[in-house]
């Protein structure tokens, strides 16, 4: 028996790069893994490395965690196939810019910042709680400047 074996994790942010590597790590040690994000190609990627490392239980969402909806589906989708949820990871982050200095940057591009960088967290916190609680689950919430700027 590995170490993650019949536990359920959710990873946002998951199509490449810190939350990609988690995915595969978490898989390689018997986690049944939803991976999410939104670009359904680099996913695939993910997915097709899960497989390789001998994961077998990957559910995949295509979906903005910024938005209500995505966050609803990320959840219910785990839980249809799954049944349960034991660890959320918050991974999904970006250093959002428009090549302009930080001073002309507009309110909206930084609103758009926290949303993602803020209150996607807490508001999957928020929904993933009671099912948390029931499984005495983890929630690990990553922070990183590695991702580099994304341009809007």
């Amino acid at each position: 028996m590995t170490r993650f074996s019949g536990k359920s994790v959710i990873i946002t942010g998951s199509s490449n790069g810190i939350g990609r590597a988690t995915a595969v790590l978490f898989a390689r040690h018997g986690a049944q893994v939803t991976i999410t994000g939104r670009d359904a190609e680099r996913l695939e990627v993910t997915r097709q490395k899960i497989l390789k490392a001998g994961g077998q239980n990957v559910n995949v969402v295509v979906a903005d965690v910024t938005d209500t909806q995505g966050q609803d589906r990320i959840i219910r989708s785990t839980l249809e196939k799954f049944g349960k949820i034991d660890v959320l990871v918050n991974n999904a982050g970006a250093n959002i810019v428009d090549g302009t200095m930080f001073t002309d940057q507009s309110m909206d591009l930084y609103h758009k910042t926290f949303q993602l960088n803020f209150q996607a967290v807490v508001e999957m916190i928020k929904k993933t709680k009671e099912h948390l609680i029931k499984t005495k689950g983890e929630i690990v919430n990553v922070s990183s400047i590695a991702s580099g700027p994304q341009a809007v």
